[in-house]
Parts: C-alpha cells; sequence; structure tokens
C-alpha cells in the first residue's frame, strides 16, 4: 500500500491536536496527515507528511480568509485534497473552482488529489466520469500528476457495508477511462465507510491506499488500524 492519508476534517481542538500528535508519533512516516489549516503549522514541526484539506482557487494575494498554495507549500504540504464530497455538496464547489484550484496546487508542485464522489446516488460511473472530463479535458499540463480519489456518495462519514466487489468495478471503470481517453496510469485511492469492523477486507480493494476519514481521529482504533496495515 502506498498511501494512507488521514483526513481529520474540522475535528479535534488545540488541546486535543497535541494528544493526537503525540499519540500518532509511532506511526508518522507512514501516514499523509490532512489536519485543518488551523493545525499543518503544528504537525510540520512534529515532521509529519502533510496534506492539505483544500487549496485557494486564488494565488498568493488579497483574497482574505483564503490559503494559497504557495502558503501551503511553503510549510511542507506536499498534498492537497480537492474536491471533496462535503465541499462539493455543502459548499457547492463547481468545476471551474476545482479546476483552479488544481492548477494552483501544480503551479507550486503540490500533488492534487481529485476526489470523485457521486451527489445523485451510489455507484454511478457516468457522473464520475463527468468530474474527471471536467477536469482532465481542460488541463493541458500535468494530468498525470494527479491521484484521484474514489469515495462512493452515500459511503462518505457512514457505517455502511462495503461492497468490494462494486467499489473494484468503479475503480477499474476509471482506471480504464482515464487510461483510453488521456493515456494516463493514474494512481487510485479509496475512501469511504472504513471503520474497524471492515479493516479486513480492505485488502480485497484494488486501490494504491486508502483516504480515511473519521476512522482517523479515533485514537483509541489507531493501533488496530495500523496494525491492519502493517504489511
Amino acid at each position: 500500500m502506498k498511501y494512507l492519508i488521514f483526513n481529520l476534517k474540522a475535528k479535534l481542538n488545540y488541546e486535543e491536536i497535541k494528544a493526537y500528535a503525540k499519540m500518532l508519533e509511532p506511526y508518522k512516516n507512514r501516514v499523509i496527515l490532512a489536519p485543518s489549516y488551523l493545525y499543518l503549522a503544528y504537525f510540520k514541526e512534529q515532521n509529519f507528511n502533510l496534506c492539505a484539506q483544500d487549496v485557494s482557487m486564488f494565488p498568493l494575494g488579497n483574497y482574505t480568509g483564503e490559503v494559497s498554495a504557495e502558503q501551503l507549500k511553503s510549510i511542507g504540504c506536499n498534498y492537497a485534497l480537492i474536491g471533496h464530497y462535503e465541499r462539493r455538496k455543502y459548499l457547492k464547489e463547481d468545476k471551474q473552482m476545482l479546476l483552479a484550484k488544481i492548477k494552483q496546487a501544480l503551479n507550486q508542485d503540490i500533488i492534487p488529489i481529485l476526489c470523485l464522489s457521486e451527489i445523485s446516488g451510489n455507484y454511478n460511473f457516468e457522473e464520475i466520469q463527468k468530474q474527471i472530463a471536467d477536469i482532465l479535458n481542460n488541463l493541458e499540463d500535468d494530468q498525470e500528476k494527479i491521484i484521484l480519489a474514489y469515495e462512493p456518495g452515500n459511503m462518505v462519514a457512514s457505517s455502511k457495508e462495503i461492497d468490494v466487489d462494486r467499489i473494484n468495478q468503479m475503480l477499474k471503470n476509471i482506471k480504464s477511462f482515464v487510461q483510453e481517453e488521456y493515456s494516463l496510469n493514474s494512481e487510485m485511492l479509496y475512501g469511504g465507510s472504513i471503520n474497524l469492523n471492515n479493516l479486513n477486507i480492505l485488502s480485497g480493494i484494488e486501490a494504491d491506499g486508502f483516504l480515511i476519514g473519521n476512522l482517523a481521529t479515533k485514537k483509541e482504533e489507531i493501533s488496530t488500524l495500523f496494525n491492519n496495515f502493517s504489511h
């Protein structure tokens, strides 16, 4: 497994973050951590591998409230999540915004992790295909640097049962699409409904790694998670 990304979302206050960093210390070389913007510098000081949960569509400049790709790169972010299901759904991020964010990330040598999730339903390949095309059809360079992360829409932040066969079929469809249409062998991550009850079946998912949300914030379950990924 090449990637294990912990998306801490908008969770954990400062005191909890300090305890979390101490707990995660033995595993720091095995995980890419995506905390809130607020805590990126703190984890940088602890020498964690960093991923931003988002990146501004604007460059460094007069954009109050934004965090630019240049700023993220300056504190050691080498990855950025772009187009996560929760941002598409709650903040209505559209293809123009996502394309601008990806371009900003690539300009600073930050690897974009393009999150693919159905808003309309689960296992809808046509919707995922369109999300990919909206970006790659409008990106002239560096397409091969983008990592794709598939999270079935109704499995984000849920405890639903993972259907390995359907997930693998979706991953296969996505890989075939980007290879046939864009001549890319894109790296693929899987995320959604990952919990202690289904860790044993994740080995059956044909992905280059996992994007883990809620489970990543549960300190008492972290050791079990890493023991499962000891290989």
